[in-house]
């Protein structure tokens, strides 16, 4: 899903990786992605620790 929206505005992105969208006002940012990947991980590890100490 990220690489879609990637590839949907590659070809807006300036040289700080920013986009602007004028239709919205909505700035994307290149970087993002990684972060929410960073976030959903460790929520996703939490979950599982939590799950495993249920089950025990």
């Amino acid at each position: 899903m990220a690489r879609l929206s990637h590839f949907k505005w590659r070809g807006c992105l300036n040289e700080l990786g920013r986009c602007l969208d004028s239709d919205s006002g909505v700035v994307y940012l290149e970087q993002s992605g990684g972060v929410w990947l960073s976030l959903a991980v460790l929520a996703s590890g939490i979950a599982l620790y939590q799950l495993r100490q249920l089950t025990r």
